[in-house]
């Protein structure tokens, strides 16, 4: 909020969500992630989370990525910290396979027009109801904290309760 009065180059919308778990219908992720994408004016569109975060590097490695054009959507592996911000949970190779790396589609050109759907859960970039391949690159990572940080980044998410109980 203090950025956002600070800058017109930000802007703050506020979308309540009800308290419940994050499985239920009115968490309503690809309407919020839609309406984000109707606002948007860049040339590009990063999808990022508040409990996810990039080296400063990256950045400069993402403009290059758009700016060569070798693909139309491109997905970047997650670092899931778990319990603490020093603890990263990885894959087992077959008991706990989910974890890293796990893949997420989340850069590509503005004018491409992709969106959500909204009959998802988690949410997939389309282009008209069709999924879109998506480019793996291996050398940027997406710093996720929602398992180290948990409540105090997203405060009604129920999502870690498992971990954090205990």
């Amino acid at each position: 909020r203090i950025l956002a009065r600070r800058t017109p180059a930000v802007k703050l919308l506020v979308w309540p969500q009800a308290a419940g778990h994050y499985r239920e219908a009115d968490w309503r992720e690809p309407d919020r992630r839609n309406l984000a994408l109707d606002l948007c004016d860049g040339d590009f569109v990063l999808k990022k989370d508040a409990d996810e975060f990039f080296l400063e590097e990256d950045y400069a490695k993402m403009r290059g990525l758009m700016g060569a054009g070798r693909s139309l959507l491109y997905a970047l592996p997650r670092l899931h910290f778990w319990a603490d911000p020093d603890t990263l949970r990885v894959s087992h190779p077959t008991l706990d396979v989910d974890w890293y790396p796990d893949y997420q589609p989340n850069l590509w050109p503005r004018a491409a027009g992709l969106r959500y759907d909204p009959r998802l859960l988690h949410c997939i970039p389309h282009w008209k109801g069709e999924a879109i391949p998506a480019h793996a690159i291996s050398d940027l990572h997406i710093y996720h904290y929602h398992w180290a940080l948990g409540k105090r980044v997203k405060p009604n998410d129920l999502r870690s309760g498992d971990l954090h109980s205990g």
